[in-house]
Formats: structure tokens, sequence, C-alpha cells
């Protein structure tokens, strides 16, 4: 099942009206059976890969920290109670306590990730699909191992963790739930919900998310879609200034796709009163690539901080090794993203311009304070913002791209094949049935003016959404009625829109 397909329009009005219905007790096994059905309408074969998951997780969690336990026990009895001093075998016992637990804890990750690369990096064949969602759920079910070998107490509901890995808004492309934020909301279902009337803020919040979502997925990144796929599937017949602002395109689409899915995803889990992680924080206004990086896809670069950046030293061993570690993180989230060299490359590429702007940094700043520019100023941060778009832009033409040989190519071809003059001759005025035509350029702009007006209030800590509650009842109401309308118009739908999908959900 998609969030675009019709039967999700049937299957969440009822998934809510009874989740709402039930006694508090019943909530939790309900989204679990509800979350397990969505995931059989995607497609039946996947079911036992994702219950395989919940029992290997559900048992390590409970074995690994049961191990820890044991090993503080026995930490704490190798003690001398009267002088404090801990013995000689007390110590060796814990320290080797400790080895054990750090070795069950790799064999537990190392089986998780194991099937995770089977799946994405073996040949694929009618028997050896990879099951939509697998990097996600891979990656929340690692980190509350983690999380767990760290301190933290294991669930020892089955139905709360099964849920944890399997809640249906977030299954198949994120965000990444983690263990601290969701799992105790998880647990608070079972308290009863408030009146109907307390409930209807999060329903209307929840429902505005939604209908957002759905702008950005079928208004923007689709629409867009149609110029980067007649350009990208052609490139050599194009002015090389329609290739760039083609790819200009290509990153407004990932954006708005991705960004789209995961804002449904919260909208939805609103509305049943849970709260997900906001994946996106206006990465466009950012004024340098780390920031960028901060604001862009914020559950997965926050995974690989934690649990891949921080455990290889981080900025703790010196500068030349913070530098190698973020090149080694980048590299290995490209990795996760596909199984061929252009991710990797991209990942490596985006590393690399992370680490020029943080050792740059300095320079810069000193610099600007030679020229008494103002990095507070409008203009300094705009610029400063196209700088990051345009570095980005680049470095996802290997995202986009079938090959590094094809994205060599594309880049090539923009630089030395502009065409500037051929512009206006170009897919962009063009009309006729064979292409997109200015009807999609105007409606394409105004989308962009509306995300951008909107990323613009987030990055001002301001929420749109605020904004409407504060008026009254009516105007409200007309937004409900008049916000679908308005997406049904001018979305791309009929064949187009049973057809399309999410691109995250592929990685």
């Amino acid at each position: 099942m998609s969030f675009l397909k019709g039967t999700f329009f049937l299957f969440f009005p009822a998934v809510l009206v009874l989740y709402h219905a039930l006694p508090g007790r019943f909530r939790a096994l309900w989204l679990l059976l509800c979350s397990l059905c969505f995931y059989y309408l995607v497609n039946p074969a996947f079911v036992p890969v994702l219950l395989c998951y919940i029992a290997f997780t559900f048992g390590a969690g409970l074995l690994l920290e049961k191990h820890r336990t044991a090993s503080q026990a026995e930490s704490g009895a190798g003690s001398d109670t009267e002088s404090g001093i801990q013995s000689k075998a007390g110590g060796a016992g814990s320290a080797a306590e400790r080895r054990a637990g750090t070795a069950l804890l790799a064999a537990c990750l190392v089986a998780l990730f194991s099937i995770l690369l089977v799946f994405k990096y073996l040949p694929k064949g009618p028997f050896l699909i990879m099951p939509a969602g697998l990097s996600f759920f891979t990656f929340e079910a690692a980190g509350y191992l983690i999380d767990v070998y760290k301190g933290r107490e294991a669930e020892k509901n089955p139905v709360i963790l099964a849920l944890f890995l399997s809640f249906f808004p977030q299954l198949l492309s994120g965000p990444i739930a983690r263990a601290e934020s969701l799992l105790p909301q998880l647990n608070r279902l079972k308290e009863e919900r408030p009146s109907l009337k307390r409930s209807l803020p999060a329903l209307y919040s929840g429902f505005f998310l939604l209908l957002w979502g759905y702008f950005l997925k079928l208004v923007a990144a689709d629409r867009a879609a149609l110029f980067v796929d007649k350009v990208f599937g052609d490139f050599p017949n194009y002015p090389g200034t329609v290739v760039f602002v083609s790819a200009l395109l290509y990153v407004l689409q990932l954006y708005c796709d991705f960004f789209g899915y995961t804002t449904i995803a919260a909208g939805a889990a609103e509305m049943l009163g849970i709260k997900l992680e906001d994946n996106f924080g206006a990465p466009f206004f950012a004024s340098s690539f780390g920031e960028f990086w901060r604001r862009w896809h914020r559950s997965l670069t926050g995974w690989f901080r934690d649990y891949l950046y921080f455990p290889l030293g981080g900025s703790r061993k010196g500068q030349l090794r913070k530098y190698v570690n973020m090149l080694i993180v980048f590299t290995v989230s490209g990795i996760w993203h596909g199984n061929s060299l252009n991710f990797a490359v991209w990942g490596l590429l985006n590393g690399v311009l992370l680490v020029w702007s943080d050792w740059t940094m300095p320079f810069r700043k000193k610099l600007c304070g030679l020229l008494k520019l103002d990095p507070a100023s409008f203009s300094h941060r705009l610029y400063a913002s196209l700088v990051v778009l345009l570095e980005f832009t680049l470095g996802t033409v290997f995202f986009r791209a079938p090959s590094v040989g094809e994205a060599l190519r594309i880049l090539k071809h923009m630089a030395l094949h502009p065409g500037i003059r051929a512009f206006q001759q170009s897919l962009f005025f063009a009309e006729g049935e064979a292409m997109p035509g200015a009807r999609d350029v105007r409606i394409l702009l105004f989308a962009l003016g509306v995300l951008l007006w909107a990323d613009w209030q987030k990055y001002r800590g301001k929420r749109v959404r605020d904004w409407i509650f504060a008026q009254e009842a009516w105007f409200r109401d007309a937004l409900i009625i008049a916000a679908p309308l308005l997406i049904l118009f001018l979305g791309i739908w009929g064949e187009a829109f049973t057809s399309s999908s999410f691109v995250y959900v592929h990685f």
C-alpha cells in the first residue's frame, strides 16, 4: 500500500475511527494489526521478513539487557565493600564481561546488517526482492539494540516493540524512529484518550500536515519530475543551461518527494496522537554546508552521527581524525542509498564538501572581517545559501545519474555547451504534447513560491499551522475544504498519479 493509492484513503479513516473508539489498553494492538495489514497490502511476501526482524530484535534486546545486568552485578560483587577498592579478579571479570557484551552486540548488528546487505547488493531475481522499508527498520532495530547495550531498559512488551519497528506511517520511508522518542509514546497508548474536544487540535494539526505533504508530492515533486525525466533522459540534445536547471529541479523533486512522504507520515501519526521527528528543517536557507546537512534528512544524519561518527571518535581525537570520520560517515551514507558506485561517489563528494566547508570556515570569517562584510546581513546569507545549493546540486547529479561516467558526461555537457541563447526555445518554454509546457512551468513556480514561503517561516521558528489555528473556525473549515480541491486541481492525477511512487521507498 502507498500513501498515493486509493486503498489508503479507505484504510486510514477506518484505522483512525476505531483507534479513537477503542479503550486505551487495546490501541497498541490495534495499531500493530493495522501496520501488519498495511505492509501485507504492500507485498504479502515482505511480512515474514518484518516479523523475523521483530522477533530477533525483541529477543536480542532482552539478551543484551540480561548480559549487561549480570556484568554490572559481577562488577559490584568484585569490589571490596569496606575499602571500595575493586579486586583484581573482579576487575578482570568485569572487563571480560564487557568484552563479551560488546561481542554480543556486534554479533546482533552483523546479523541485522547482513540481511540488509544480502537484499540490497546481491543480484535481484524472482526469489530475492528487497522488502520495502528494509533499510529504515534495520536502522531502527540497530539503534534500539545499541541503546540497550549502552544502558537503556529493553522493551518487555512484544506488542510495543513490534509496533516500534512496524508503525505504518513511517514503515516504508521513515523518518527513522529512535527508541528514546517513540517507545515512551507507544507505552502511553494504554492511557485513556482525552475527550474528542481535547483531541480536535491534534486532529486538525495532523490533517493539515497530511495536506501539506500531498501538496509537496503531487504539485511540486511530481511536476518537477516531468522536466527532470525528460531532460536527463536525453541530455545531449538540450543546452547545458537547461540541463543545469533540470539538476536544480531534481533537487526540488528529491526534497519535496521525501519531505512530502515524511510530512504525510507525521500528519497521520499526529492524528493518532503520536509525534514523529520533523525530518527536514528548511535546509535551503542554510548558510553553510554543515548547517545544510544538519537540516536535511535529520533522522538519518542524526543516526549516523550518534551510532557511527561518535563511536569512530567524532572530533575528540584531533582535526585530521575528525575529517577522516566525516568522510567515512558520508561514504557509508552513500553506499546505504544504493549498490552502484555513483552513490558512493555522491556520499564521498558530500563528505569532501563538508570537510572543505569546516576547514575553510576560519579563513572565510577572517576574510569577512578584512572586507568588512556582515555575515548576518541578508545579502551575505543569500549568497552563502546559493553557494550551498550549487554545491549540493552538482553533487546530486551523481545521485540522479545511473553511473559515474554518465554523471561526468552530464557535468561536462553543462560546462561546455551552455547554449544560453537556445534556452528560450528549450523545454521550459516549449508547447506541445511531447513535452511539458508553460502551464506546467507556472504551476511549478507557484509550488516553489509556496514552499519557499513555508520554509522561510519554519527557518524563523514559526509554524504556518499555528497561524491557521489562530484564525476563526469558518476560515479553518474553508481551508480544509479548499486545500484538497486545490491539490487535486494542480497535482499530477490520473494515470501519472496511480503509477507514481515515492523516491526513498526504493532505498
